[in-house]
């Protein structure tokens, strides 16, 4: 009766660890992949059809202004082009939004010359449409206007802006 327990002990010992990495393969769709489509570039509809096509999901991780890009294109996209992942894997992707966002003007009214003003003002991603002349010290910024409005340091005001 010993020698008996003894062999199905050994068995169970052999046969289970096979058994149970047989089913973790199976389970798990081990070695079956998939190449992911690239769909930057084009519109966020259209990527859905395309992944949708080759059983994967996405998920869009955060919407951003580009310039050149058109409302609702896919800008970048993670995992990269041509990687192997398995079906009914989430790719995030970025979407270009239309709303240009708003961002801080540096802090150059009163307190720059005109030369450092303007470095500061590139740098911070707006564009001198004009500089007008008033009396007062040579080369010193007293005041940017947007749009005809005098702003204040710290304001806010859509990037790549025109200022006087």
């Amino acid at each position: 009766m010993l020698a008996i327990n003894l062999l199905a002990m050994l068995l169970v010992i052999a046969i289970l660890p096979c058994l149970v990495l047989a089913w973790v393969d199976d389970y798990t769709n081990h070695g079956e992949t998939c190449a992911v489509p690239d769909v930057c570039g084009i519109q966020l509809d259209e990527a859905i059809e395309v992944l949708g096509s080759e059983k994967l999901c996405y998920a869009v991780v955060e919407r951003r202004f580009k310039e050149n890009a058109a409302a609702d294109e896919i800008v970048m996209q993670s995992p990269a082009p041509g990687s192997k992942v398995k079906e009914g894997r989430k790719i995030g992707l970025v979407v270009n939004t239309s709303v240009k966002p708003n961002r801080t003007i540096p802090q150059v009214i009163d307190n720059r010359t005109y030369r450092e003003a303007e470095s500061h003002i590139k740098a911070s991603g707006f564009v001198i449409e004009s500089v007008d002349t008033i009396p007062g010290e040579k080369d010193w910024v007293y005041e940017l206007r947007y749009n005809g409005k005098r702003l204040a340091n710290g304001e806010a005001i859509p990037m790549g802006s025109s200022l006087t």
